[in-house]
């Protein structure tokens, strides 16, 4: 049986057009054509994207957050205008892909912006730019968070204090050592958690922070205890009533040990820096000088000369003595004093050294070596 030549099934258009086929609007033949016409005639007579009427935009003047529908979105943005607010305004049509858009604001109303925006979109193949301008009135609203936080309101309290029995530290000292921890291990918590939190307090024996939302404090206050082997405590108060319901406030009470991570310890004429608990028990301390990890039980700690935390440990100038010794700067006497803890590498300039009284100590980079068992 000869071969039939079949003719494309109805409502697909064929990538080439037939032969003699030609544009009724601008006559060029050999184009792709739908409804006999090219795209680019198309695309001449058609509006490829346009602005919708009364665009605003609703910023929260404290936290930048924006209003969308009935909710609060991107806290902690730039007050300016940028894509995400603006691009929603587009109204391409059917058949048009945009690829980006290049924006400019006019005009000196602070409240009412005068955009221009070149369109980079993609119109059946065809790539075109096109110009649209509209006018974008800004509303400032605080939003719900940022309302409870200028009127101190707050679900839950975190109080970050040291332990049960006393610190060793001076109030001063102490919470000085609070503040640290608090500083280094905040950014690192998850930022819906981060956005809750509401306002801080210094107390004689720590510091009490204030969030807006329960579930945040209780995941904060879950980083101490996994990172620092703090111990939390969590109550409940009554406070109130609404729709029915017992409205209650939560204080987690958050109590480090008494040997905190980073803390600096001497033992026979060396010095440590506790890095953590160790999981086969006691604890893991480096070698300031080499980093060198060691497994000391909790007697031997005890026993151990404390020097203090991170707040002890300052750049200090160094030189070479004539005899080859390296000397540093001390920053209170201003007296050239032996660097205890020889260092590994060359050093030049400013390096890190613990301050210990009259003592300077030379601190290595961080670095885990092998461990080594230690016995009280």
């Amino acid at each position: 049986m000869p071969k039939s030549s079949a003719s494309p099934p109805e409502g697909r258009a064929d990538d080439r057009p037939a032969e003699g086929e030609f544009c009724v609007l601008c006559g060029r033949t050999g184009l792709p054509l739908t409804d006999g016409v090219c795209a680019e005639c198309e695309a001449s007579r058609r509006t490829l994207v346009s602005t919708r009427p009364h665009a605003s935009v609703t910023v929260c003047p404290s936290c930048g957050a924006r209003e969308v529908g009935k909710h609060w979105e991107r806290a902690g943005a730039s007050a300016l205008l940028g894509s995400e607010d603006l691009v929603p305004f587009l109204v391409p049509d059917d058949q048009v892909a945009i690829r980006r858009v290049e924006w400019q604001e006019t005009g000196s109303n602070p409240m009412l912006k005068n955009i221009h925006g070149d369109v980079h979109l993609r119109f059946r193949g065809l790539e075109r730019v096109v110009p649209v301008e509209f006018t974008t009135k800004i509303v400032h609203r605080t939003c719900p968070d940022c309302s409870r936080r200028s009127g101190h309101y707050y679900t839950a309290l975190i109080q970050l204090r040291g332990p049960e029995n006393g610190s060793r530290r001076k109030a001063p000292e102490l919470r000085q050592r609070l503040a640290e921890i608090w500083d280094t291990t905040i950014p690192t918590a998850r930022a819906d958690w981060r956005g809750h939190h509401s306002w801080t307090e210094m107390k004689p024996e720590g510091w009490d922070h204030y969030f807006t939302e329960t579930l945040a404090a209780r995941g904060v206050a879950r980083l101490f205890k996994e990172r620092f082997g703090a111990e939390v405590k969590e109550s409940a108060t009554l406070y109130g009533r609404k729709d029915g319901q017992d409205l209650y406030r939560v204080t987690f009470a958050v109590r480090f040990p008494e040997h905190l991570r980073g803390d600096y310890y001497v033992d026979k004429g060396r010095l440590y820096r506790l890095e953590r608990p160790s999981s086969r028990g006691g604890f893991e301390l480096a070698s300031a000088a080499t980093g060198a990890v060691e497994i000391w039980p909790a007697s031997l700690l005890e026993k151990a000369r404390w020097v203090g935390g991170p707040e002890k440990k300052q750049p200090v100038p160094v030189r070479r003595a004539p005899d080859g010794v390296l000397e540093g700067e001390h920053p209170v006497s201003a007296d050239w004093v032996i660097v205890r803890g020889e260092p590994t590498q060359e050093i030049e300039g400013t390096p890190d050294l613990v301050i210990d009284g009259e003592h300077l100590w030379y601190v290595a980079p961080r670095a885990r070596r092998r461990e080594v068992e230690r016995h009280a």
